[in-house]
């Protein structure tokens, strides 16, 4: 899955994996789920996991948040 994300976060495209709760770089991808499947998405940073599990994996919390930030410019 790395390879074939060109060892960027599947979310966000980073190259920059985050930092573990201490402030460390991380040296590792996060493994993003779907919690009901348990089948494997993809690799993400440590900020698009955590917003993602923070948004209760909701595509459309998602896209309310991204729609209001973008009237709130």
């Amino acid at each position: 899955m790395m390879v074939y994300q060109s060892d960027r976060c599947a979310g966000c495209d980073t190259d920059d994996k985050g930092t573990n709760n201490n402030g460390t770089p991380r040296d590792f991808w996060c493994v993003d789920h779907n919690h009901q499947t348990g089948e494997v998405r993809g690799l993400l940073c440590s900020r698009c996991n955590t917003s993602a599990g923070l948004m209760d994996d909701d595509a459309d919390n998602l896209r309310q948040l991204a729609d209001y930030l973008e009237a709130s410019v």
